[in-house]
């Protein structure tokens, strides 16, 4: 747990922390800014392989809404689906209209 790393939070370096550290800091995004002895300048932290891993899990996060609802979650979705209050008049009117195209075809 070698603490070799700065960050640069809101303009200010702050540091050193070890990696175990800036897993669990919130602060950082991608774009954070970091440094070590070494370092010519300033570099973001998505940019520093020995760092890029600490951000692998947000790109994880996207795909989550791809997954499928659990039954649970359908079922209630199911029933708090509604129709529309105009359904009942489309009904009434495409049955009359298939009664009328039928008697018309048969009569004749």
């Amino acid at each position: 747990m070698e603490k070799i790393w700065h960050i640069d939070i809101n303009g200010v370096s702050e540091g050193p922390y070890s990696v175990e550290e800036l897993e669990i800091d919130r602060r950082i995004t991608p774009d954070t800014l970091g440094w070590k002895e070494g370092y010519e300048q300033w570099i973001r932290l998505a940019d520093i392989p020995e760092l890029a891993g600490l951000f692998k899990n947000e790109d994880d996060a996207e795909v989550e809404y791809d997954v499928p609802a659990t039954p649970e979650e359908e079922e209630l979705i199911l029933e708090n689906r509604s129709p529309p209050p105009y359904m009942p008049i489309i009904i009434i009117f495409t049955t009359i209209l298939i009664v009328y195209l039928l008697v018309r075809f048969y009569m004749q």
